[in-house]
């Protein structure tokens, strides 16, 4: 048993010391991406570390360093009820056998994760221990409270998986997320085309529904431009209604995606095939000698 305590003890000395190590690394990281990643890596090591120890303050103070707003909220409930079991579900594999016949209710443990935003788990208890019903009305309050904190984006790609494409196109064009868009309207292409111009949408609850058309289609592709997303214009110029391949193939060479830029010429526009080969060699050069510039400058 005294070994046992002794080791706890280790183990929340060196939590405080990996704490005071990753303030010091995060200070001196000068917006380093890569030092940053690495730094969120360990935080979030030192944070499961010290919540399986039962160390809140360090497990607090670490997910709040990576913007787990979640986790964060969710410990300083566990904080406010010590010797509570929902303690037991700051795990990151919630041990919740222990509230099937524990003190804590079923209506306790998703309450609080409802509470504290975990939703991704409140959904999961509820898909365990409830029935359907009630996955869904934890999904749709998840749902309700990104549009209510405005992340369309992530209330975008729920829709997405539901397959409800029309609704997801619109949260995504709202968020700006036109890369998202661009895929979105790539994958439910169905080669089909209605009388008034409009595609139609596949996903899980089948096709049928008009909604990207013609108009949508140019939105995007003046955005993407308005990028210098090149590749992804040129890819939804090729699409009727739109169907301009020289403009497409101008947006290829431009975004350098000369691969495709090849292979579109060589089925609609063969006779300048050998020019994009050779801008191709040429680029492919300069790539070589500024390769070799920098290997002769670095033995200086």
């Amino acid at each position: 048993m005294g070994d046992l305590t002794l080791l706890k003890r280790l183990l929340k000395l060196l939590c405080f010391r990996a704490e005071a190590f990753l303030e010091s690394l995060s200070e001196s990281s000068n917006g380093s991406s890569s030092v940053a990643d690495t730094t969120n890596s360990m935080w979030l090591l030192l944070g499961n570390i010290a919540l399986k120890n039962l160390n809140l303050s360090i497990g607090e103070r670490a997910f709040a360093a990576i913007g787990d707003v979640a986790k964060v909220a969710l410990i300083r409930q566990c904080q406010q009820e010590t010797g509570s079991p929902l303690m037991a579900l700051l795990s990151a594999e919630p041990d919740w056998a222990r509230f099937e016949a524990g003190p804590a209710s079923f209506e306790e443990v998703l309450g609080t994760y409802i509470k504290t935003h975990n939703w991704e788990r409140a959904i999961a208890y509820a898909r365990r221990f409830g029935g359907e019903a009630l996955v869904e009305d934890v999904q749709g309050q998840y749902y309700n409270w990104l549009l209510e904190t405005g992340q369309h984006s992530l209330a975008a790609s729920i829709l997405e998986r539901s397959g409800k494409v029309e609704e997801a196109l619109a949260l995504y064009l709202k968020s700006g997320r036109l890369y998202a868009v661009t895929r979105m309207i790539l994958e439910n292409w169905d080669g089909t085309s209605t009388k008034n111009g409009s595609l139609n949408g596949g996903g899980e609850n089948g096709g049928g529904a008009k909604v990207i058309n013609a108009e949508t289609i140019r939105r995007v592709i003046e955005q993407l431009l308005a990028r210098e997303a090149f590749e992804e214009a040129a890819d939804l110029l090729q699409l009727p209604p739109i169907d301009d391949k020289r403009a497409a193939l101008e947006n290829y060479v431009a975004g350098a995606a000369y691969s495709k830029a090849i292979t579109l010429a060589r089925k609609h526009f063969p006779a300048e095939v050998v020019g994009l080969e050779n801008q191709v060699k040429k680029l492919l050069s300069y790539q070589a000698s500024d390769k070799l510039l920098i290997r002769t400058l670095l033995s200086f």
